[in-house]
């Protein structure tokens, strides 16, 4: 019976323990508190952002729970505040636009802080070693691919093009890069002339100096169009010539447009970045291709005396109507 007694009471005293520590280390470990950076200066992608943080929300990195964003949309302040984001040691800087990586790359080098990009090209930039093997701390999306059947979207809206007037900002290497697939996709057939800007004033100066048989406007990657499509469909709707482009602004008012949906794009970054987060290497993280959908927009098409075939329509992943 002594036996049996002891026994029991050495049992008691052992459970005692084991939840002594347990409750120990409940109280010691915490829900980590993740710090990530969000890098956009063209505020023309902004959605890009609102995709990424929507999508990271869905795997439970929830704001003001154990997440805290450090959102930056002012191209004069990305420095300051990457730099901010390497003193605190973020656990993740997410940048849009190839000048914001870029400057995060350098920022973050010798650093174990991972980078996730949205940007053009992220090889001819020289920011990764490949898509399947981007080397380093980045990782991300590449949105290059979509001029090629833009422009052929385009022709299909209206076969008689002859004369492509492309006005552009060189503000990132996407516009330069856009540019020479667009005058490669036109090849002989078309002539391609380009008009460079920089204020909202340049837009309407550009239209005045318009080539008089120049037939449609292309506009091409670039922070200063993306942010300003408005304003240019606004002078194409008066001169009732179509608008065609390889980035998602049928929402801006662009005719037809077959290139990424910025919100999901950043979804698309979010699901890389978890991965990042969960304890992947972002360099042995493959980056991938954004996803590509046609876009019209009948408004802007009824305005420019334009119809627009079933054909499209048919095929047409969102219609604004």
């Amino acid at each position: 019976m002594k036996k049996k007694l002891a026994w029991l009471f050495l049992s008691l005293i052992i459970l005692a323990g084991v939840a002594f520590l347990c409750q120990s280390c409940g109280s010691t470990e915490q829900k980590k508190n993740y710090l990530i950076g969000v890098i956009n200066p063209n505020k023309g992608t902004r959605n890009i952002s609102v995709g990424f943080i929507e999508g990271l929300t869905e795997y439970g990195y929830v704001e003001g729970k154990n997440t805290t964003y450090v959102i930056s949309e002012d191209s004069a302040e990305t420095d300051k505040t990457i730099n901010d984001l390497v003193a605190r040691k973020a656990d993740l800087i997410f940048t849009v636009t190839t000048p914001a990586a870029r400057k995060a790359k350098k920022a973050t080098k010798g650093i174990n802080i991972p980078v996730v990009f949205v940007l053009y090209d992220p090889v001819s930039a020289d920011l990764i070693d490949s898509l399947s093997s981007p080397g380093g701390n980045l990782t991300g999306i590449q949105m290059r691919g979509s001029i090629p059947k833009a422009y052929d979207w385009l022709m299909t809206l209206m076969p008689g093009i002859k004369h492509l007037y492309v006005p552009v900002k060189f503000d990132t290497p996407a516009a330069k890069q856009s540019l020479a697939v667009l005058k490669k996709a036109a090849m002989q057939d078309v002539a391609v002339t380009v008009m460079e800007m920089s204020t909202l004033e340049d837009i309407e100066g550009a239209f005045v100096n318009m080539p008089g048989d120049a037939d449609a406007i292309f506009l091409l990657h670039s922070i200063f169009i993306s942010t300003n499509a408005k304003a240019i469909v606004d002078q194409a709707i008066k001169r009732k010539l179509p608008v065609g482009s390889g980035t998602s602004l049928h929402k801006d008012g662009v005719t037809i447009a077959y290139g990424v949906k910025w919100r999901h794009t950043g979804k698309q970054a979010a699901r890389l970045a978890q991965l990042v987060l969960r304890g992947g290497k972002a360099g042995e993280i493959p980056a991938e291709i954004s996803d590509f959908f046609l876009g019209v927009n009948l408004k802007t098409a009824q305005a420019s005396g334009l119809e627009v075939s079933s054909e499209i329509l048919l095929r047409a992943d969102e219609i604004v109507r």
